[in-house]
């Protein structure tokens, strides 16, 4: 797994992008990397899953997790990117639907902070 961190200073955002697969294994790096993209105030973070290959329980736990402490610093966690196997895990769990996704960081990027963004139909 590779871990790319982007700052956005014109959007408050910081990018976290992984490459390859979040599991077990790599989750923790992941969260770790995340949390601390987002520990000097950036209040949007943007996870960049267009590369991303294989997720597991522990990979989408972690995305849940950065979801909650967004929340609660009073952020905001916007999912980039989602496709094959990892939409489908996503579907499956029924965490989809409580997450803001984009089809490219580049659309996450460019939102306003206010309500409306470019959902993911549930039957694609």
């Amino acid at each position: 797994m590779e871990i790319i961190v982007e700052r956005h200073d014109t959007a408050n955002a910081v990018s976290v992008k992984v490459v390859g697969e979040l599991d077990l294994y790599s989750a923790p790096a992941f969260c770790k990397a995340a949390m601390d993209a987002t520990m000097e105030g950036p209040s949007i973070l943007v996870l960049d899953l267009s590369a991303l290959e294989y997720l597991d329980s522990s990979g989408v736990g972690t995305i849940i997790q950065l979801l909650q402490q967004a929340r609660k610093r009073g952020g905001e966690l916007r999912v980039a990117g989602l496709a094959g196997s990892a939409l489908k895990v996503l579907k499956m769990t029924n965490i989809l639907q409580i997450l803001k996704t984009y089809p490219d960081g580049k659309s996450a990027l460019m939102q306003s902070r206010e309500p409306g963004f470019f959902p993911i139909k549930a039957n694609a």
